[in-house]
């Protein structure tokens, strides 16, 4: 106060600052069964304590919601951001043994159907998110059986271990997910073919018509012909509906695992300082889409800040 400034309370942009996806079209047939079982994903979810990442990294301060769009998109669904974000690691283990992933007899970890001990090891690139929020989570998903690995990787590498598909699980932040953004063909980071790349051979199989890649499921057959008819929606009626059907599909298919989103970013400003708002989002998304410039500010009074 003495010193003339102020403090705003501005959030990041992301959904989540961290979100996970497991690889739909892995190699292994024993892994591509169990990451492409959908009480997997269910259970590798509401095993995460948001709650304890909350608390330990961002003060409590942050939003403890799936990975989607921004609640600002005209077709979200404030269900999106619950979907099984709870944490009930009862009811995840309950999930892994329907699947019939059964511990080992000292219960320190689960096997998989060929009697190997199951492991996913996480390939990742530091983006902006905090090491120790992936640690947190693999710490979650040791408790509940899945031994977990951790392994940084230079993002050339891991780019291409991913487009060979050749990995198990790989994570990055839920950024550029403003109407704007998401609207960009193929880009978000939920297309099979993006920062994820939890499907890459399924997409290589639809942007190809069928030439390379491997043929998915009916289901994404549908999900991919709904996105381009959302993609070229004639009215907003069309694109409303087709975004909607869109983002529910990749909600209820849980093809990437949120932790916590809008964490605090506080910003200092000298007052005087004019157009710079108490409250705001603020990330890469915003400056992609070119919204915001500290261009836009001005002093109110700039002969006394010269």
């Amino acid at each position: 106060k003495k010193a003339d400034y102020s403090l705003k309370k501005w959030t990041m942009s992301n959904s989540s600052e961290c979100m996970f996806s497991f690889n739909l079209n892995h190699r292994d047939p024993v892994l591509r069964e169990i990451y492409n079982d959908l009480r997997f994903r269910q259970a590798m979810s509401i095993a995460i304590n948001r709650k304890r990442i909350n608390e330990l990294l961002f003060f409590g301060l942050a939003k403890e919601w799936q990975a989607t769009v921004s609640p600002d998109v005209s077709f979200f669904d404030p269900k999106w951001v619950q979907y099984f974000a709870e944490y009930d690691v009862k009811r995840a283990n309950d999930l892994l043994d329907e699947m019939g992933l059964k511990w080992d007899a000292q219960r320190r970890y689960r096997l998989r159907a060929d009697g190997e001990r199951f492991i996913t090891e996480v390939i990742y690139n530091q983006q902006d998110y905090p090491l120790q929020l992936i640690e947190l989570v693999a710490q979650d998903w040791a408790a509940v059986g899945m031994e977990t690995i951790l392994r940084e990787a230079d993002d050339q590498f891991r780019r291409q271990k991913c487009l060979a598909a050749d990995h198990d699980c790989t994570c990055w932040n839920a950024d550029v997910i403003e109407e704007i953004a998401i609207y960009m063909p193929w880009t978000t980071k939920w297309s099979p073919n993006g920062q994820l790349y939890y499907a890459i051979d399924w997409w290589n199989w639809f942007y190809s018509g069928g030439k390379n890649g491997v043929e998915p499921p009916d289901i994404w057959k549908v999900q991919f012909k709904r996105m381009v008819q959302w993609y070229f929606a004639k009215t907003r009626e069309e694109y409303e509906q087709y975004g909607y059907d869109v983002w529910n599909f990749f909600s209820q298919q849980i093809v990437t695992i949120g932790t916590v989103g809008y964490s605090p970013l506080p910003v200092v400003a000298k007052n005087g300082l004019m157009n710079l708002q108490e409250h705001r989002k603020m990330g890469y998304g915003l400056g992609w889409a070119k919204t915001f410039f500290p261009q836009m500010y001005y002093w109110d009074k700039p002969e006394l800040h010269l």
